[in-house]
């Protein structure tokens, strides 16, 4: 049985005023990590997860947070700054433990005050092949 991982990379450094606990608590249901230095927070996930669960309602407990939950609250930062951070990008490598055709990739977001776009190395190739298909 083979082992996949995801690790991501959160960019530009975020000024530390921006990022609250609720935030970092937040962003860890997906596994990410805050390294303060010098007044910005450097986030990463090592081990990034699709989902997770956060407990911010005291009526109603824990909740499910999904990749749109993160998506939205990463604008919410973005919109927070009032333009000091225009854009948040996160850059996705996927990697497993055998040499599976599955196992490997990449992805990325970029996403603003009012936009979420997003591309897979995977959803690339297959886009190229079916092209040469169709040429020839």
């Amino acid at each position: 049985m083979a082992d996949y991982y995801a690790n991501c990379v959160l960019q530009p450094y975020l000024p530390e005023n921006l990022v609250t606990d609720a935030d970092e608590a937040f962003l860890s249901a997906f596994g990410f990590a805050a390294n303060r230095q010098g007044g910005a927070v450097y986030l990463y996930a090592e081990e990034y997860t699709g989902s997770g669960m956060v407990y911010d309602d005291p009526v109603e407990g824990e909740r499910e947070v999904e990749e749109a939950d993160l998506s939205a609250r990463l604008q919410e930062i973005i919109r927070r700054s009032r333009g000091a951070v225009p854009w948040i990008s996160l850059e996705f490598a996927y990697t497993c433990s055998k040499m599976k055709s599955d196992g490997f990739g990449g992805s990325a977001w970029f996403i603003t005050g009012d936009s979420v776009e997003d591309i897979s190395t995977s959803g690339w190739l297959q886009e190229k092949i079916r092209l040469m298909a169709v040429a020839a």
